[in-house]
């Protein structure tokens, strides 16, 4: 029960797949993107392109290279947002956050989960404890001085 609600409040207000989405799809991931496939490329073209067809990597020279980089970078750039938005709309139907957490949750002994809670809440409960000391306190001085009035 406490694991299938924490699981719902994870996904429902913590981290829910859209956040996953935003950032796989953000201009962040777009130029990391764009940096791998750029080193991808060169790698393809300067020693891949060269073992597999040696006779056309011989009448390849730069300027032919840079032309089809730029070539299949930019027909790269048109098809990679249709993987992406493809790739992820996948990813949401297979990834349940919510019945992942709850899983993960009720695997843990109690003993595990109270000893998770209280590392969080730790500096909370210390300040209540603080509050508590100072509230009894001080309520034990205006009984003092009541019980003396009388």
């Amino acid at each position: 029960m406490l694991a299938e609600r924490l699981g719902k409040i994870v996904s429902n207000d913590l981290f829910s797949f859209n956040d996953i989405k935003e950032r796989f799809t953000s201009t962040s991931s777009a130029i990391e993107i764009n940096t791998v496939l750029d080193e991808k490329l060169e790698d393809f073209l300067e020693i891949k392109l060269k073992a597999v067809f040696p006779m056309i990597a011989m009448f390849l020279n730069n300027e032919t290279k840079a032309k089809i980089k730029e070539t299949l970078h930019q027909e790269f750039q048109t098809i990679l947002p249709d993987i992406l938005a493809k790739y992820s709309d996948k990813l949401e139907k297979e990834i349940d956050i919510e019945a992942i957490v709850a899983q993960k949750v009720s695997a843990f002994s109690s003993d595990n989960l109270e000893q998770i809670l209280f590392s969080i809440m730790k500096k909370e409960f210390k300040f209540i404890e603080i509050l508590g000391g100072v509230l009894g306190f001080l309520i034990g001085i205006i009984q003092l001085l009541l019980i003396q009035l009388q």
